[in-house]
């Protein structure tokens, strides 16, 4: 799995509850992604029970400000630009936030 995810054992849960991810397979006409797994984090565990969506941080995004981008390119001799579409699965995160993105996969 190209290193993106995690292998946990039955030992590393110690009694805990889990709340597992549930997910399922898109699958488009495409040659470089035929197949996206998709992740439900709005799903609750029972009705009285929040969601992971429920418990992250709400904020607005933080926009680039276009015109400063736009000056940067005019003021400096050299501009690069590149597409991060593929880099999403290459976040991390933090070990202690781990305990809470758990999900089957076989």
């Amino acid at each position: 799995m190209r290193g993106f995810i995690e292998k946990v054992n039955d030992k590393n849960l110690n009694g805990k509850s889990t709340h597992y991810i549930p997910h399922h397979a898109v699958k488009k006409d495409s040659t470089t992604t035929p197949i996206r797994i998709v992740y439900d984090c709005s799903c609750k565990k029972s009705p009285d029970h929040a969601s992971l969506n429920d418990c992250l941080m709400s904020t607005p995004p933080d926009l680039n400000d276009l015109t400063k981008i736009l000056m940067g390119f005019r003021t400096n001799k050299y501009a690069i630009s590149t597409d991060i579409e593929k880099a999403f699965l290459h976040i991390g995160l933090d070990e202690k936030d781990r305990d809470f993105t758990p999900f089957f996969f076989g």
